[in-house]
């Protein structure tokens, strides 16, 4: 009873953490939390934050398209810069699963600075540069980083099922060992006591 009067009196800026077992542990300071259509707990700044990232990669998509279609204005040209500005960050970023919010920023950034400077002085040194080819060249990186996105669970599950072929394949040779003798084989419990 006094610790609904306790967590009323604290708003959603502090929780209260409870054991399995009983008591209360600790007011731990936590981020006000949304539900997202039951799947999970996020915080309400990160689905604002990802959604701003979606909106100004699909503003940027459309300056690219438009930029590739011939469109000259100054609209397009900020478009084409929020792209380049953002869609390799978020691309990289959503390979980086492991690392804090800002470590993974700051990593995505330099590393779509790197990327960006890389494809700049390669098609300069091939002696094909063209803006153009810059941003297309941009365009297929960010794709390409979205893709094994999409691809990591479809690799993990073909990684598990080789994982668990290879077991297998371990046990019925070991089993074929035990029963059989194989040339080369390594000693077995069987072979070993004779």
């Amino acid at each position: 009873m006094a610790l609904r009067g306790f967590t009323a009196a604290l708003g959603h800026s502090h929780r209260i953490v409870l054991p399995p077992g009983g008591g209360i542990v600790t007011g731990v300071p936590s981020i006000t939390l949304s539900e997202d259509r039951g799947r999970r707990m996020t915080p309400k700044y990160a689905r604002l934050a990802s959604w701003s990232v979606r909106a100004a990669v699909g503003a940027g998509a459309a300056g690219v398209l438009a930029d590739l279609a011939g469109a000259r204005s100054l609209l397009v040209t900020v478009l084409v810069l929020v792209f380049i500005a953002v869609a390799p960050a978020a691309a990289i970023a959503g390979l980086l699963r492991g690392f804090d919010v800002f470590a993974r920023l700051i990593i995505a950034y330099v590393t779509a600075i790197a990327v960006i400077t890389f494809i700049a002085m390669i098609m300069l040194a091939a002696g094909i540069w063209s803006p153009r080819g810059g941003l297309v060249a941009v365009v297929l990186v960010s794709g390409a980083c979205l893709l094994a996105r999409r691809m990591s669970p479809l690799t993990t599950k073909i990684a598990e099922r080789a994982a668990r072929f290879a077991e297998r394949a371990r046990t019925v040779r070991m089993t074929l060992v035990d029963y059989w003798v194989v040339p080369s084989a390594e000693l077995t419990a069987g072979s070993a006591m004779n």
